[in-house]
């Protein structure tokens, strides 16, 4: 999955790709955030579909998607609460 969003976002894969049912793996911190933040992380979807990358991208920009997917920073309070509208 992160592979495809680093390609996607990148500008190296296609917006016609799908990037559902590919696996992700929530860390305890992150499970913590989302249950504190009110959201079930065992009913969150297994991927994404290129309409929600669009729309994340949009809301909380390239730079900051590329931070994420390269792991040197994790998503926060800030990202979710702009990118809630996406899910």
């Amino acid at each position: 999955f992160t592979s495809k969003v680093e390609s996607y976002v990148s500008g190296k894969g296609s917006t016609s790709a799908s990037v559902a049912n590919q696996p992700t793996t929530l860390g305890p911190d992150q499970k913590a955030l989302l249950k504190n933040l009110g959201m079930d992380p065992n009913n969150l979807p297994n991927g994404m579909s290129p309409q929600q990358v669009n729309c994340i991208t949009g809301a909380i920009g390239v730079d900051r998607i590329q931070q994420i997917v390269k792991g040197t920073v994790s998503p926060g309070i800030s990202d979710l609460f702009s990118a809630r509208g996406c899910f």
